[in-house]
């Protein structure tokens, strides 16, 4: 259920967060795993219920995401994103053009992220795509130079 996914969300971020005692957080979701870490990063409202405030200093990367193309346009009233003008937030959305479940995400005056198209490839494989690994590694590694994919 979505509730035993997004508890389970949370335990592993709380765990993470305790043990490692990090200052930064990148999360890397796929399909379905974007809407849980969207919400329980606390970017995404779904039946009105917030999480909590998103952590500071965090990416979140998310790819081949259904958010705005099946979750906000058949249930617009049920799933929004929140207000993180505030919040030190980097999030790179990578689509397709020919995934029929994940596209860009348009967001709102309050939070929308970066959105990339990488070309072809359908819905699967974006962890193997050249160019998503491009993507990746410009937002994770800002100084390491890109060699042409």
């Amino acid at each position: 259920t979505w509730q035993r996914m997004t508890k389970r969300f949370d335990t592993v971020l709380k765990e993470t967060l305790a043990e490692t005692n990090a200052d930064r957080l990148v999360i890397l979701s796929h399909s379905q795993g974007t809407t849980i870490a969207a919400y329980g990063l606390g970017l995404l409202v779904v039946d009105g219920q917030r999480p909590k405030d998103p952590p500071s200093k965090f990416r979140l990367i998310t790819m081949g995401s259904p958010i705005d193309h099946l979750y906000r346009y058949y249930m617009p009233d049920r799933y929004t994103l929140c207000d993180t003008r505030n919040a030190d937030i980097q999030w790179l959305n990578l689509y397709r053009i020919d995934d029929f479940i994940g596209t860009r995400i348009d967001g709102s005056n309050t939070m929308s992220p970066r959105n990339v198209c990488i070309g072809l490839g359908g819905h699967t494989d974006y962890w193997n795509d050249p160019k998503a690994v491009g993507e990746l590694v410009a937002l994770l590694m800002p100084t390491v130079s890109r060699s042409p994919v």
